[in-house]
């Protein structure tokens, strides 16, 4: 069976106090919440896949490239950007290459994870550079 990348549609609300997206990580699946802010635009953080662990993307401020790959290695990435007008939080399901490109200083992505870390649940693969271009999509 061949993993495919899920986008969810969080429930957007707003009131004379507040706005914000509810239900960011549905399902109740989530075991681990992570907040990592990036500084500075172009940072890369690619390539690894995970045998058990699924993993729940949603940015909060800011901007992601995303590329995400099935097989053995990750050289034809498809690209999804990942931005808070979006709204979507992305589901990255074993066993999905995955990684990102900052496309804005202080970016902040917010990740649930279905597992505690588990090193030897990841594998790696060296980033090539040149795959990652500004724009592709």
């Amino acid at each position: 069976m061949k993993a495919s990348p899920q986008l969810l549609v969080p429930r957007y609300h707003g009131d004379d106090r507040r706005l914000g997206w509810f239900d960011v990580f549905e399902g109740g699946a989530v075991k681990n919440l992570n907040i990592v802010r990036i500084p500075s635009r172009g940072t890369i953080c690619a390539w690894h896949r995970h045998r058990k662990q699924t993993d729940f993307w949603f940015v909060v401020q800011g901007a992601l490239q995303v590329g995400l790959a099935t097989g053995g290695s990750p050289t034809e990435p498809e690209w999804i950007n990942l931005c808070p007008e979006r709204g979507t939080t992305l589901v990255i399901s074993p066993p999905l290459w995955h990684g990102y490109k900052s496309l804005q200083d202080n970016t902040i992505l917010i990740y649930g994870l279905t597992e505690d870390y588990d090193g030897t649940d990841e594998e790696r693969f060296p980033v090539d550079v040149s795959v990652w271009k500004l724009g592709a999509r």
